[in-house]
């Protein structure tokens, strides 16, 4: 019913119903201490509904749940579930893990917060924890909904791609995402950037051929993916497709930004691919002289 409201046309009186601190230290309080999976999923219900209401009731009810600490609660929310997967014990679902990283990404939308958010290092590094989990049965959606945060606390915070910038298990899992997100084009669009960002850095390293090797592997093993998905989307990364409409000129120039991105992005995959080549073979040619 709150969770309702927060998304009615009455979202603003619920919203100011729901902002005195004691109410919202209690939701706060009741997803950082239950054990009860069921409690756990609506009171992070309860909260996504708070951060990803309209937009009025969202700026009554976000900063003062920041105040609160919930960025802190993500954290220690995710670490809880992430370690339960990873040691086997029995996590809340993949609900309740999509739903905290919905969190994430809605407080990394808000204009006056978002900074904050990426300023923390330890919410990234969880973020890219699970998509170097999404293999795992029980993570599924979230991998995607991760790597949307992923890609908006990089837009924040552009050095925190040193933290991924040679995890050859987090680049792995997040080529195999594409097809995932091969029907939700804002999803889609944040993993292109992720490997944009990724591509960009590596393209300009200097690090040592080992660094690389792993990634380099990753990448020819992964190749299909890359090329099935640009192959499937074609007309729609080109405009071509019929069923794009566009409202306004901006929309046409952040179209293009985007398809110039991913272009740029596999061009920036073959130089370090091309790159790695060309140095093994020098490498080669002096061991033999």
């Amino acid at each position: 019913l709150l969770s309702a409201g927060l998304h009615s046309e009455e979202a603003n009186s619920w919203a100011e119903a729901l902002k005195p601190e004691q109410i919202l230290r209690r939701v706060m309080w009741i997803a950082a201490n239950t054990m009860n999976s069921q409690l756990l999923q609506k009171s992070t219900e309860l909260l996504l509904a708070m951060v990803d209401s309209q937009k009025e009731a969202a700026l009554t009810l976000i900063p003062p749940l920041v105040y609160l600490g919930l960025p802190e609660l993500l954290t220690d929310l995710l670490t809880c579930e992430i370690t339960a997967i990873t040691e086997g014990i029995p996590a809340h679902g993949d609900v309740v893990l999509d739903t905290i990283l919905q969190i994430g990404e809605a407080l990394s939308l808000a204009d006056k917060h978002s900074q904050e958010l990426a300023s923390d290092k330890k919410l990234f590094g969880l973020a890219c924890k699970v998509i170097k989990i999404s293999g795992k049965d029980e993570v599924g959606p979230p991998g995607i909904t991760a790597a949307v945060l992923v890609a908006n606390l990089l837009a924040e915070e552009e050095k925190l791609i040193d933290e991924i910038l040679y995890d050859a298990k987090f680049l792995q899992n997040l080529l195999q995402l594409l097809p995932s997100a091969s029907d939700d084009p804002g999803a889609r669009n944040a993993l292109w950037s992720v490997l944009g960002r990724m591509f960009d850095g590596l393209e300009t390293s200097q690090e040592m051929q080992a660094s690389k090797r792993e990634l380099v592997s990753v990448l020819v093993s992964q190749s299909d993916l890359i090329a099935e998905d640009l192959d499937d989307h074609r007309e729609e990364d080109t405009g071509e497709d019929e069923k794009i409409h566009f409202s306004k000129q901006s929309d046409i120039a952040t179209f293009n930004k985007r398809f110039k991105a991913k272009i740029g992005t596999v061009s920036k995959m073959i130089h370090v691919l091309d790159d790695w080549i060309k140095t093994e073979e020098e490498s080669s040619v002096q061991d033999l002289s």
